[in-house]
């Protein structure tokens, strides 16, 4: 008599934690439905749409964070520099090529934790088109990381890995019926510290 009680309460509990375990992947570690990759950036470009997918949706709710809308812009992502390794605080590294057309941009780092990364000192942790020295082709090369590089230079600070967060405000990107045929930039690694 007893037999069936604990057997149907192991089984509850079995499929209690496969459930919870799985939905904590897809939250973590699943890209969602929607995630483009384009040059080794990744975005969410229904993210803040009701075209959003469930996993996005459900994301966005537990972290409390506020997607841009489709009219608002995008946010590409980078883990990985253009080789595929993974980002370090600790290496330098370049973003240089053609930006997409937006009317405003901004280049900022996150930590494993994904607050954003303290620069150490009274420059503020991102940079924005607006303030960028640009060559006489109109190109800007970005530098990051934690020692100071001549022109437009992110600090970083401490250990560990960090992405690389991209934010296209009021952009025709999102409206293009190609989006996976635009062109990002390229990030690259330079001299690691150690």
């Amino acid at each position: 008599m007893l037999k069936t009680p604990v057997f149907m309460a192991l089984t509850l509990a079995i499929a209690f934690g496969l459930g919870v375990s799985s939905l904590w992947w897809a939250l973590e570690r699943v890209d969602g439905l929607s995630q483009l990759t384009i040059n080794g950036w990744s975005a969410r470009p229904f993210a803040g749409t009701e075209r959003a997918d469930p996993y996005s949706r459900a994301r966005a709710a537990r972290e409390a964070s506020l997607p841009l809308g489709h009219a608002e812009g995008i946010v590409f992502t980078a883990f990985r520099d253009r080789d595929g390794r993974e980002l370090r605080r600790d290496c330098a590294y370049a973003i240089s090529g053609a930006m997409p057309s937006a009317r405003f941009f901004t280049v900022h780092a996150r930590g494993s934790d994904d607050a954003v990364i303290a620069t150490g000192n009274l420059r503020t942790p991102a940079l924005h088109s607006g303030g960028l020295l640009r060559g006489i082709d109109g190109q800007a090369t970005i530098a990051i990381g934690p020692s100071a590089a001549p022109g437009n230079w992110l600090p970083v600070t401490g250990t560990g890995v960090m992405t690389i967060v991209l934010t296209l405000y009021d952009t025709p990107v999102v409206a293009s019926a190609d989006i996976g045929a635009i062109d990002l930039p390229d990030l690259t690694r330079g001299a690691c510290n150690g």
